[in-house]
Order: C-alpha cells, then sequence, then structure tokens
C-alpha cells in the first residue's frame, strides 16, 4: 500500500512529462511561478530578488515501485528538490550570467524529473527526453546523473555529444568515467567498496580480526556483481578461504526452501564471515533465513542494503551487530559550504519532510546539488567545460557537503573512502531502572519496554565518531535475550543493566539476580532479595547439642561406675547387664537430638535425601525399645523370684529373661528396614519456597516430609515402641507389693509414667504444622525429658544408697542433755521389758497352775 500511494503520487505529480512537453516537470516545494519571473519568501525576508532564469537538472527516477531501483531513485530524487530549496531560499539561488559581460543575476537552481517507465527503454527513454529538453527555450542544464551505473551508461554520449556536465550520485563504475573530463560521480569505485570489510575482519592489518573464511551472495546487477567479483582477490590478500559463492535473482531471494538450502549450507560449512552484494530482496531473503535456521555468522556485512528503511524495518533485530558498507554517515563531521548544513541537520530535514532518514544514496545526490551550487557561484558560469575545469581542479578540492568532504580522482570518481558501519542498540534513556523493577509488583504495574532503536553506528575507520565493534555477532539465543525475541522492543535484560551472553543467559551485576519477567518469559535484571531462611538457628542448635552432650556424658559416666563398683552389693542387686542395656539405649535416644539439627544452614541437605531424617528415627526407635524391654526384663525377673511358692532355692540368669528383650529388638529393627529401604516409605528430605512474581526466592524452609505409606510405618513403630513400654508398665505392676532393697519398682514406675505423659503432650504437636525451630523444640525437649526421667529415677536412687552404703554417715557426739534423756528412755525401755517379762511369767504361772491343778 505504502509503495502504490507513493507511485500514484509520483504519478500525478509527473504526468505532465512527455517528449513534447512544452513545460518540464519541477517540483521545488517553495516556488512561485509567474511567466517565468520567479519570487521567494524567505525567512528573514520579504522575498528574494526575481529570477530571470533558472538552472535545470535533469533527475532521472524509476516510477514503477516494483522496480529494485525504485526507492533509491525516489530518495535521491527527494533529496535533490530538499537541497535546491534550501539554495533557493537561504541564498536566493546561485549567481550567475548566461552570457558573458552581462551583469550577474541569481539563477533558480532547479531539479527536473524525468520519468523512467519501464527497465527496458530506461537509457533510450531519458535521451530522448534531455534531446527534446536541450532542444527548447535554451535554459542551461546539467546532469544530476542516473541513480544507477546500468542507466547512466546510456546518458554519456548524450552529455557529451552537448557538452553537458553531469554528476552522479548513483554510479561506481570506473568504466563510465575514464576519459570523461564532464562527468563526475559521487560514489567511490566499485573496487574499493569493501576494503573496509577486509580490514576489519581480515589480517592485513594488525588489529584485524584475523577471520578464516568467507561466503557471499549476489544479485544480476551490474554494481553488486561488480562488487562481489572483487572478493576473491581481497581474500587471497587477507588469507581467507572463500567457502561459498551464490547468484539469485529478486524471486528466487523471496523462495524461503532456497534461503534456507543456502543458510544450512553456511551453518554446515563453519563460515565466519558473509557478504551480501544484495539489494534489498537479497538482503531481506538472507537475515529471513538466518532468522528461521535460529543461526547467525560470527559476522555479515552488506553492501547496498545499508541505511535503507524498507529494509531495516522488515529486517527488525536481525539486524543486531551485523555490519554494512556505508559511504556515508550523519555523524561525519563537516559543514555544508554553500547551505550551512552538517550531515545530521540534512538527515533532520529530510527525515522530517519524508518521515524516513536519508540512505547514502540520498545524501549523495544532496551532495551533487551543493557541488553544482558552489562551482556555479565560484566560477559564475554555467558552461559545463568552465564548471568541469573548476570541480576537477585538485586546489578546490575537497568540497564541503552534507555527503561529507568530496574530492575527485583523475577519473572523477569519489577519491574518499567507505565506512564500516554496525547495527547496535541505541539507548533510549528509558530503561526499567532495576531498582525499581524489584519493588514493583508486576500484576498492577508491568513493566515497560523499550522502542527498539538499531542504528548503523561507524565502527571503521577510527575516528571522533566512531564506536567499538560488538563482534561476534550475538547467536540466536543471545539475539533473543538482548531483543526479547521482538523487533519492537530492546531486551528486559538490556534494559535493566544485564548482559546476554551467547548462551542467551542474562548476566546481571553483583547486587542483583536473573530472573524472568512472567509477562514475556525473557530474563531481566532484579534487585536481590534478602531472603528468609526458616532455619533452626544457631542458638537453639547449640543448645541441642549441649543437652545430648551431657545426657551421653552421664550415660558414659553412669558405665563407668558400673564397671569399677561391679561387685558392691547395690550394683550387683540392680542386675548391672540391664542397668547397661538402659544407658545404651537412654544413649542411642539422646543422639537422635543430632539429625535433628540439620538443615541447609550448616549442611547440604538436597531434596529427596533420606539419611539425616530416617536416623532420627533410627536412633530413637532402638533407643526406645531398648530402655524399656530391658526395664520389662528386669521386672520380670524379679517377679520370677519372688513369686515361687515352693520357697526353695531358685537362680534365674539374666539370660534367662532377656529374649522378650531380644524379640522387641528384632521386630523393631526389621519393621525400620523396611520403613527405610522400600520406596514409598521413608521421609524425604523436602524444601518449601515460597517466591515473588519474579520468580525469587522470598522464605525457604526445609523438613522431612513424609511419603505415601510413611504414616504407616510410623503407627508400625509407635506399636512397637508401646508393647515395650505396656509390657514393661504391666510386669512393675505385677511386683508393686513385693518388697525389694532401694524400692527399685517405685522409681522405675515413675521414669515410666513420666515418659507416657511426655509423648501424650508431645504428640499433637507433632501432628501440627509447625516452623523449623518450633518442630526442633517440641522434639529437643521431648527426647531430652525422656532421658532425664530415666537417668533421674532409675538410676540417681541407686547412686544415693550406694553413696549411704559406701560411706554411711558419722553419729553425731551427743550432748550432756542428750545423754541424760537417752539414760532416762533406756530407764523407761528396761522397766517396761520387766513388765513384760513378768506377765509373761504371770501368764505362764497361771498356764502351769491350771496344768497342775488338772
Amino acid at each position: 500500500m505504502k509503495n502504490l500511494i507513493i507511485t500514484l503520487a509520483l504519478t500525478v505529480m509527473i504526468a505532465s512529462v512527455t517528449l513534447s512537453s512544452s513545460l518540464p516537470l519541477t517540483t521545488s516545494t517553495n516556488r512561485r511561478a509567474t511567466n517565468n519571473l520567479y519570487n521567494l519568501e524567505v525567512d528573514g525576508r520579504d522575498y528574494c530578488p526575481a529570477f530571470n532564469t533558472s538552472f535545470q537538472i535533469v533527475a532521472p527516477m524509476q516510477m514503477s515501485s516494483n522496480d529494485g531501483n525504485f526507492q533509491t531513485s525516489y530518495s535521491q530524487f527527494l533529496a535533490s528538490n530538499l537541497m535546491a530549496d534550501r539554495i533557493n531560499t537561504m541564498s536566493c539561488g546561485v549567481v550567475a550570467s548566461k552570457e558573458e559581460g552581462k551583469e550577474k543575476a541569481p539563477m533558480f537552481l532547479d531539479v527536473l524529473g524525468i520519468a523512467d517507465e519501464k527497465n527496458a527503454i530506461k537509457a533510450a527513454h531519458i535521451v530522448n527526453v534531455s534531446a527534446t529538453l536541450n532542444l527548447r527555450d535554451g535554459q542551461p542544464f546539467g546532469y544530476k546523473g542516473a541513480y544507477s551505473s546500468g542507466v547512466a551508461k546510456g546518458m554519456v554520449d548524450l552529455m557529451l555529444q552537448n557538452e553537458k556536465m553531469g554528476i552522479f550520485p548513483g554510479s561506481s563504475s570506473t568504466s563510465i568515467f575514464a576519459g570523461n573530463t564532464l562527468i563526475f560521480g559521487m560514489l567511490i569505485p566499485s573496487n574499493t567498496f569493501l576494503v573496509p570489510v577486509f580490514d576489519v575482519f581480515g589480517s592485513t592489518l594488525s588489529d584485524g580480526l584475523g577471520l578464516r573464511n568467507v561466503s557471499y551472495v549476489s544479485d544480476a546487477r551490474g554494481l553488486t556483481t561488480g562488487i562481489c567479483n572483487t572478493i576473491p582477490q581481497f581474500a587471497a590478500v587477507n588469507e581467507m578461504e572463500v567457502i561459498n559463492s551464490w547468484s539469485f535473482t529478486d524471486e528466487e531471494f523471496k523462495d524461503e526452501a532456497i534461503m534456507d538450502d543456502v543458510v544450512n549450507t553456511l551453518n554446515e560449512s563453519n563460515v565466519e564471515l558473509v557478504i551480501f552484494c544484495t539489494y534489498i530482496e537479497g538482503c531481506l531473503g538472507m537475515v529471513k533465513g538466518y532468522t528461521r535456521a535460529n543461526w547467525y555468522p560470527k559476522a555479515g556485512a552488506f553492501i547496498i542494503c545499508t541505511g535503507d528503511t524498507i529494509f531495516e524495518d522488515e529486517a527488525g533485530s536481525s539486524l543486531l551487530d551485523l555490519t554494512g558498507v556505508s559511504l556515508w554517515s550523519p555523524s561525519i563531521p563537516v559543514e555544508d559550504a554553500f547551505v550551512g548544513w552538517s550531515p545530521l541537520e540534512f538527515a533532520n530535514e529530510y527525515e522530517g519532510q519524508n518521515g524516513v532518514p536519508p540512505t547514502y544514496q540520498a545524501a549523495a545526490a544532496a551532495g551533487s546539488m551543493s557541488i553544482w551550487a558552489q562551482a556555479i557561484n565560484a566560477t559564475g558560469s554555467t558552461n559545463s567545460t568552465i564548471l568541469s575545469e573548476y570541480v576537477a581542479d585538485p586546489a578546490n578540492q575537497p568540497f564541503k557537503t552534507v555527503y561529507g568532504n568530496v574530492s575527485f580522482n583523475e577519473n572523477g570518481q569519489n577519491n574518499g573512502k567507505a565506512f564500516l558501519v554496525q547495527y547496535q542498540i541505541v539507548d533510549s534513556g528509558a530503561a526499567n531502572d532495576p531498582q525499581d523493577i524489584s519493588a514493583r509488583n508486576l500484576q498492577t504495574a508491568p513493566l515497560s519496554f523499550d522502542p527498539l532503536t538499531l542504528l548503523p553506528k561507524i565502527v571503521y575507520p577510527p575516528n571522533a565518531n566512531s564506536v567499538p565493534i560488538n563482534f561476534p555477532a550475538p547467536t540466536s539465543p543471545q539475539r533473543k535475550c538482548q531483543t526479547n525475541g521482538l523487533i519492537t522492543t530492546t531486551g528486559l535484560c538490556q534494559s535493566s543493566g544485564g548482559t546476554c551472553l551467547t548462551s542467551g543467559v542474562c548476566q546481571c551485576p553483583p547486587a542483583f539476580d536473573s530472573v524472568f519477567d512472567p509477562a514475556t518469559g525473557f530474563p531481566v535484571c532484579v534487585l536481590k532479595l534478602d531472603t528468609e531462611y526458616d532455619y533452626i538457628g544457631i542458638t537453639l542448635r547449640s543448645i541441642g547439642y549441649a543437652l545430648m552432650a551431657i545426657i551421653m556424658a552421664c550415660c558414659m559416666a553412669i558405665v563407668v561406675w558400673i564397671a569399677v563398683f561391679r561387685k558392691d552389693r547395690i550394683i550387683r542387686a540392680s542386675q548391672p547387664l540391664f542397668m547397661v542395656i538402659v544407658l545404651l539405649g537412654v544413649f542411642l535416644y539422646a543422639a537422635a537430638i543430632f539429625p535433628l539439627t540439620a538443615d541447609d544452614e550448616w549442611t547440604d541437605v538436597s531434596d529427596g535425601n533420606i539419611i539425616w531424617c530416617m536416623s532420627t528415627i533410627w536412633l530413637g526407635a532402638i533407643g526406645f525399645v531398648l530402655i524399656f524391654a530391658a526395664l520389662f526384663s528386669k521386672a520380670w525377673r524379679i517377679n520370677k523370684i519372688f513369686s515361687n511358692s515352693s520357697m526353695k532355692r531358685v537362680v534365674i540368669r539374666p539370660l534367662d529373661v532377656v529374649w522378650p528383650m531380644a524379640a522387641l529388638g528384632t521386630v523393631m529393627v526389621g519393621v525400620m528396614l523396611v520403613f527405610t529401604l522400600v520406596p514409598e516409605c521413608p521421609y524425604t528430605w523436602e524444601t518449601t519456597v515460597q517466591t515473588n512474581s519474579f520468580g525469587q526466592m522470598i522464605s525457604s524452609s526445609g523438613r522431612c516430609e513424609p511419603l505415601p505409606f510413611s504414616t504407616g510405618m510410623d503407627g508400625a513403630v509407635a506399636a512397637v515402641q508401646l508393647v515395650a513400654l505396656g509390657l514393661c508398665c504391666w510386669q512393675f505392676y505385677m511386683c508393686r507389693n513385693v518388697s525389694v532393697d532401694y524400692s527399685e519398682s517405685k522409681w522405675i514406675s515413675y521414669a515410666v509414667l513420666s515418659t507416657l505423659q511426655v509423648i501424650a503432650i508431645a504428640l499433637p504437636f507433632q501432628f501440627m504444622d509447625l516452623s523449623p525451630d518450633s518442630m526442633f523444640l517440641v522434639m529437643l525437649l521431648k527426647f531430652t525429658i525422656i532421658c532425664v526421667a530415666v537417668l533421674v529415677f532409675v538410676f540417681a536412687p541407686k547412686i544415693y544408697y550406694w553413696y549411704r552404703e559406701k560411706w554411711p554417715p558419722k553419729p553425731k557426739p551427743m550432748t550432756e542433755a542428750e545423754r541424760v534423756k537417752a539414760a532416762a528412755n533406756a530407764r523407761v525401755s528396761g522397766t517396761a521389758g520387766g513388765g513384760a517379762l513378768r506377765s509373761g511369767a504371770f501368764g505362764g504361772g497361771v498356764g502351769g497352775g491350771g496344768g497342775g491343778g488338772g
């Protein structure tokens, strides 16, 4: 649609141009025409003096929007008119006189567009129209020249025949200019186009990147083919291998299958540098092939397409860090000697009027208009010979134009050098502040996107306006990271201060996390969060270690006490074997505290780990059974001894009652083996993480979580423990009336009751969803109280009685009062005893008397 509108507009503009036209087409926008008298209104003054003539410059232009040269010719036509209007309004035209000896007067600089409607008659049509114009009313005219070398060749003979000077902004073929002193070219010779490409990527220069191979693609046009034909020579000088070369038509470039085959071949051949000697269709076809294949070479260089807005708009972010040859840049530090514009000012004016930035071909056309004006003003003549001699004279060069500093070689071609530019992202200044991103809730304030601004920046030759080259070109994942995979936005990674690596990962500054934006799925940098870790904490962990150490130390001290004093009556009466087994059980039960302290704060506990979780269960279960099974066997032995009705001496060895304890222990080990080894049974470590909308960790807590059959196995372990505890309670109930030294049954009963109370209190907490530190505290108290209860109620009385028996307290000396009291008590006791004796005697007497009476 855009091309159709442009074509229709141009058709209306030049509808009057025919071979027999009496008034050639002019498009200077600020002119008012009245009978060959032109008046101009100019900023700062009311009018320019009347022009009595005009200097017309013939500008051939392609009218078919389907032609590959349409955009080039149209942009040159617009740029020529822009410069003509600037010259005519700023300087009131150019100063010259048609005839020698007459007073010099201002002359209107005019651009004459000639419609070139069909490719087959390009040169012939322009020649015929030019010949007709030359037969008009004698107005002087020159040629801006054709937009391509192919069309320009057909104009050369006519220009020389009529001695008309031409400045060609779109031709680079040396054969057009060699020996033709009236013709000048704004473009450098085609055999020098690739100099910056191989200077940068080759190895002839010391700072060259030294790529090892090159492939190239061209179309069927003369300029592009001529440029590509120089590649083998450049490659040989730089010791680079030419891997592949292709030549396609515009229609073939549109064929995705063909382009995909080319890209796949480049990929498989590990080609490092790819050069495009093509116009828009070829450039787009190859770049789209890169995108489909998710592959890009280390370096790619465009020769013609650089700066073309249609190409850049369609290619989008695929151009990122690809390079191109350009003969012009808006950043060139020069000021046009006639109109005073810098290249950047010209670019802004052009874009302001036409909505697109100018290409180097457009800038070349504008520069040619300035050279025309400078030559006419300097010589005061419109004679082509005089003008051409002035332009060719090195003393008058370089010409300062919006195209740059222009000088011509002996052939009349531009003696300048090409630039190598690279499409780099321009910071729009609207990047998301990483600190703002971190504090933002994406549900209420989505992230903003920067508009993607890719501009061709000069990377060679190095000067004040050049920038470092980005090499190698980004990989496909890196390109997606840098541009969010789109063609209209700058990647969030770079917008937020990150760097996209070749793998596509966003590398953020040290204080930031690389996360994924939930709205787009692309990486972005946000401030690191202070994650809240639900650790047990060093304080609780230290308390747990201290209590465990104290209990273990007590167990070992009591074992040493038993071993040292094993022959003492109290220790022998307390059945040392069972006492040691109880102590072993308490030691293991206390050891279960250590695995409880496990978390990621001090050890690496990976998800799915069962060692730490099952260690606590193993130690607790075995220790508990040993404690109460041993106490059961001890009580059972006492019962068997005192329940002997025959009153005969009975010997019951400890081994005679140890089998129930062994049986309970074996059952518990079997249950624990099933608990641990069957896949769906054990407890496993699981980390629960809470995140924000960016996926950043807000809090983290780890705990042992059950698998499907874990609860059932918990029940089995509890059942074995309850059996041990129940048997113990039953045996001590049975011997409640048995009087044994040191009231042992009473104290053990206290230990059993304490254990039952602790279990009853702790059990509900174990089913609650407590924080790790709270659950640790509950379990720590449970294990500690049970261990302390057993040690205190079972062993503390024995130690006390043993100590009193071993070192009985010495009697205190009696005071005088105590001795008197004791003596009195003794007398009273003696009297009472005599009475008893007497009574006994008396009774005996009565008994005896009764016998005698009988």
